[in-house]
């Protein structure tokens, strides 16, 4: 502690922290959370309320890996190459409101996002606009490719 030289610059702190804080999902109708670190891969998710959901899917660019669960904030660190900025918000996961077993990607930021379809089409997403959450999915950030992981 007395030695600077052997701590973690603030920077170092801020990644790990923005892990962390990944790794907490919230249930939509209680608001009670789990920390997917103490769930098994796969095991479903048991919150206090007795709602259950499947283990999320997560979104993973090479440095970070974010759950994919209702709620779950996508920041400008995650989705623009450029940015050390750990605290806008540029995504949010969202339910469909006619069928909640329907999950996406809500763009956020002021930049376009798009996606490879199954059929390598690119759509585009642009502000205001969701892509849905699907094993394998391609999404291309600012600068930033990221896959849909189950």
């Amino acid at each position: 502690m007395k030695d600077p030289n052997k701590r973690l610059p603030e920077n170092e702190w801020q990644k790990l922290l923005i892990r962390f804080r990944g790794t907490f999902v919230k249930c939509p109708h209680c608001s009670s959370e789990i920390c997917l670190a103490l769930v098994p891969h796969g095991s479903s998710l048991k919150f206090e309320c007795g709602s259950s959901y499947s283990y999320p899917f997560a979104l993973e660019d090479g440095k970070h890996k974010t759950p994919l669960f209702p709620g779950a904030k996508l920041y400008s660190c995650l989705t623009s190459k450029d940015s050390d900025d750990y605290s806008t918000v540029t995504g949010e996961v969202i339910m469909n409101k006619n069928n909640p077993s329907l999950w996406g990607i809500k763009n956020l930021s002021d930049k376009e996002w798009a996606f490879a379809t199954q059929s390598g089409e690119m759509k585009e997403i642009p502000n205001g606009s969701v892509v849905p959450i699907a094993n394998d999915l391609e999404i291309h950030f600012d600068g930033i490719t990221a896959k849909i992981t189950k």
